[in-house]
């Protein structure tokens, strides 16, 4: 037996009922920030990286654009007496896809996003942790990774969220294998710059800031942010948790490092009541322009839930 939000996930497939859904929602005053990662013209098998491919984010930014306002983040919150939900584009991390594939997109729908950048490039970093992971499990094998590592697991996807919480094993990620991908270049980000589209803070090293004590936390999120404001002639006053995971102590924390506002992954839609440094996003993953309708229309009623730090 279905239960009920499948249930009213499979009704909010009739278009109509979307519509309805949709416009109930702009009356109660909700918005949605959508979260994206990796847009790439074919998505690599295996990926860790959330990514999908140019044709679905273009569809999915058409139709935002179609029944709805895409807006700049930071003005999601704030109420708006049309019957049409407003939407908010963001995406994380260093990747060079990007300017190459995202940017040219928005530009063609003259919509504005949000871009959460680290700024390793200006500090010599290259990528990811879990981008090399993904190339050495390519090149050994998952069960060889496994044990260099000493972390078990079953799939790709189960060892890169085992790693998320062990910081010691990230670190030995580096030894296991040469990153095919080569270094970040600052020429993937000065379209970003020069195109006027919004840039917040991701953190450097891109920890998971809830396993951080104090001192760690402080310096997490200061460390690279001048080095990024300079280059891109303004400080990011917008920050994205990494990872996605946040609670009362790391909210806190970012207010008083300065920032405005900041975002995390839990998938809650967005309104007046949100809490503006626990602010929720979702990201869709690969799935059709049907479902990607039906789940919008559902996650604009769905309940603001309490954040855990867990």
């Amino acid at each position: 037996m279905l239960g009920r939000k499948q249930l009213v996930q499979r009704v909010l497939k009739v278009p109509p009922l979307q519509a309805a859904a949709r416009i109930a929602g702009a009356a109660r005053g909700r918005g949605m920030a959508l979260l994206y990662h990796q847009v790439l013209p074919e998505p690599r098998p295996g990926s860790i990286t959330p990514t999908i491919s140019v044709d679905q984010f273009e569809a999915e930014i058409a139709y935002l654009a179609s029944v709805g306002q895409i807006v700049p983040l930071e003005t999601l919150h704030h109420p708006s007496p049309s019957t049409r939900p407003r939407f908010a584009i963001t995406l994380d991390d260093d990747y060079k896809s990007h300017a190459e594939h995202v940017l040219p997109v928005l530009q063609r729908h003259n919509v504005p996003a949000t871009f959460f950048l680290s700024g390793r490039w200006l500090h010599g970093l290259g990528a990811y942790w879990w981008e090399k992971l993904e190339d050495a499990i390519a090149a050994r094998g998952l069960d060889e990774v496994c044990l260099a590592l000493g972390v078990p697991a079953g799939t790709a996807d189960e060892l890169a969220i085992r790693l998320e919480r062990d910081l010691a094993a990230q670190s030995r990620v580096e030894e296991l294998c040469d990153f095919a991908g080569g270094s970040i270049s600052e020429d993937w980000f000065k379209p970003l710059f020069e195109s006027g589209m919004g840039i917040g803070f991701h953190t450097l090293h891109h920890p998971r800031l809830t396993l951080l004590d104090d001192e760690g936390l402080e310096q997490a999120l200061s460390l690279g942010l001048a080095e990024l404001a300079e280059t891109m002639a303004a400080r990011p006053f917008l920050f994205a948790y990494p990872h996605g995971r946040a609670g009362r102590r790391e909210a806190s924390a970012v207010q008083d490092a300065g920032f405005t506002a900041a975002f995390t992954t839990s998938k809650d839609p967005v309104g007046a009541d949100s809490d503006r440094y626990l602010v929720g996003r979702w990201e869709p993953g690969a799935s059709t322009l049907r479902d990607f309708a039906a789940e919008l229309a559902w996650r604009l009623h769905a309940p603001i839930q309490p954040i855990s730090a867990n």
